[in-house]
């Protein structure tokens, strides 16, 4: 399998988010709009994804699937509320649509008006969003490691997710207590008559959070074999 792979470029020094209440109006984004292009195996974005609205309403997705044994390129940004409903979808390219691979003059050329409409897409967004990136969450993992994670955390906020319960507490105090639906979950499969079930256990991938506006974006992934591959991750939208 071929693993295409998003890389971000941003910059550091920053600056803090603002208050929500001192957002500025839509159609004013206090910084530049992210970018798509491409450098060699990979997309790259200028501006770290999840973004958030500046009033907190909405996030916009990065999102990409693993694409089974094929490892085909593909992206789409996908815009979400607060309630983890989509709003939006922008297909930059699915894998099924891919003509090789990222390194092929033959992708690269179908892929140069995608990216051309990608980003008009992107700065339509951020012009009525005003986006800002969520911050990472570093995922800390067990002694099984692959798949076997313990929480994801940033500072004193730490995030876990065990028996379909997601846990987020600042500093020992819990910020939220959410009992997350079995869509979270990879449906059990059989891949063939006789065959024994292939089973993906879930496991929290990764987050990121912004504690400002009370939102959250919490990574699902899934483990896999060769013969039963791991779903797609899931991007779900968490608020408190």
């Amino acid at each position: 399998m071929r693993i295409v792979t998003l890389l971000f470029l941003v910059a550091c020094g920053a600056p803090a988010h603002a208050p929500i209440a001192n957002a500025p109006p839509a159609g004013a984004p206090r910084t530049p709009a992210p970018t798509l292009s491409l450098s060699g195996d990979q997309f790259v974005l200028t501006q770290r994804f999840p973004m958030v609205a500046s009033d907190g309403r909405t996030v916009l997705l990065a999102m990409q699937d693993n694409d089974g044994g094929r490892g085909y390129p593909n992206l789409r940004f996908v815009i979400k509320d607060r309630s983890d409903r989509v709003l939006a979808t922008h297909v930059v390219l699915a894998a099924d649509d891919a003509e090789g691979y990222m390194s092929e003059p033959a992708l690269q050329k179908q892929l140069a008006p995608r990216l051309e409409l990608a980003n008009r897409w992107l700065a339509e967004q951020h012009t009525r969003y005003d986006l800002v990136s969520l911050q990472t969450m570093a995922t800390v993992l067990g002694p099984d490691g692959y798949g076997d994670v313990e929480n994801a955390s940033r500072g004193t906020l730490v995030m876990t997710w065990k028996a379909g319960v997601l846990d987020l507490a600042n500093a020992g105090a819990r910020v939220l207590h959410l009992k997350t639906p079995k869509t979270w979950l990879a449906d059990t499969r059989y891949i063939c008559d006789g065959c024994d079930p292939c089973e993906n256990p879930a496991f929290l991938g990764g987050a990121s959070i912004d504690t400002t506006r009370t939102i959250a974006v919490v990574t699902i992934s899934y483990t896999g074999t060769d013969t039963c591959w791991e779903p797609p991750d899931q991007q779900r939208v968490v608020v408190w």
